[in-house]
């Protein structure tokens, strides 16, 4: 009854705090709020601090290493949302340190409670490592995230055939950018079926510099020129 009684006062508080978005926790408040949540043993309720120092919330100060302390616990009371938030942190290593084993570890936990987007990963990994070669996702996006073009650009083929557009076209931008001439013909030839002429000609102009014979084509053929900024 005790602990009951905890976390309806603990749920209880929490609501009240996020009445006002301007309601913030002083230190002692914090210091309280966490034994309460120390005390209940709730996954839910250690969910919920984790996300809170993590995003610095309510007052609380951002602190990556008790957000992952509470997450870890929620996660190990089998809350299947911290397991999915902590696998991903280990994965995307934009926090802390890759570490793949534990991502992993995580990850299918949470995607064995049905949490889709855990499901998603895993299912990304296999195919990753059929189209890869045997490399993983994540050993492939690091490379893309240091700037290759080519790997930027096999990337977002990738998410094309895995029916992720918003991701194949941030990848495709970025490779186009980076100078990848089939990326930047890709894109040009995009705009143009969008009939975004503007968007083409910057891409198409790209293509053209580099030499492509296509893209020369192109320029001539819908007369870019008039839509170059």
């Amino acid at each position: 009854m005790k602990k009951l009684l905890t976390i309806f006062l603990l749920g209880i508080s929490i609501i009240a705090f996020s009445q006002e978005e301007n309601d913030r926790l002083n230190d002692k408040e914090i210091k309280v709020f966490e034994k309460l949540v120390e005390d209940s043993n709730d996954a839910g309720m250690q969910y919920n601090l984790g996300v809170m120092y993590y995003k610095g919330y309510k007052g609380f100060p951002v602190d990556i290493k008790k957000s992952i302390y509470w997450l870890e616990k929620s996660a190990k009371n089998g809350k299947s949302r911290a397991q999915f938030d902590l696998g991903t942190l280990y994965y995307d290593g934009l926090v802390m340190p890759i570490d793949m084993k534990k991502a992993m570890f995580w990850i299918k936990k949470s995607a064995e409670q049905g949490e889709e987007r855990a499901k998603q990963i895993l299912e990304q990994e296999k195919l990753a490592k059929t189209y890869f070669k045997n490399k993983s996702l994540k050993s492939v996006r690091e490379k893309a995230l240091k700037g290759d073009a080519d790997v930027q650009f096999e990337l977002a083929m990738f998410y094309t055939r895995a029916d992720e557009g918003s991701i194949s076209y941030y990848w495709m931008k970025e490779s186009g950018e980076n100078g990848n001439l089939s990326a930047q013909l890709l894109l040009g030839m995009a705009m143009l079926k969008a009939e975004n002429y503007k968007k083409s000609a910057y891409w198409i102009k790209k293509a053209k510099e580099q030499g492509d014979e296509d893209a020369k084509k192109l320029w001539k053929e819908y007369e870019l020129w008039k839509y170059e900024e």
